[in-house]
């Protein structure tokens, strides 16, 4: 009986590809993050103004998402590494870069349509 030995190109392609899918999916994003603070302020101008406590405002909102940007990005790159042990790398790279482009869409949208 004839043993299959894994390919060993194939799975070092996969382990590059992980990791390269993994940055394009950080670059998105650190894109929504900044949508998302752009978001923020302008609701918040919108809604009231002092300047100091945009100020505050804006930061704070920076750490917070900046902490789930974090997170996010670590769960994800775990989510990918167990898509190569199933064979669905690409189909889970692209749910989760459709939901980064389709969450900064709309947070694009919502800023265009309060200005």
């Amino acid at each position: 009986m004839v043993e299959k030995k894994p390919d060993i190109w194939k799975s070092a392609f996969d382990g590059v590809m992980v990791y390269v899918l993994w940055m394009v999916i950080i670059l998105l994003a650190l894109w929504v993050l900044i949508v998302a603070r752009g978001a923020v302020n302008i609701i918040y101008i919108v809604l009231t103004w002092n300047r100091w406590v945009l100020r505050a405002v804006d930061r704070w909102s920076l750490l917070l998402f900046g902490i789930v940007w974090l997170i996010a990005i670590i769960a994800i790159e775990d989510y990918l590494r167990q898509g190569v042990e199933k064979g669905q790398l690409y189909q889970r790279f692209t749910k989760v870069a459709g939901a980064a482009v389709l969450l900064g869409a709309l947070l694009a949208l919502l800023q265009v349509a309060i200005l």
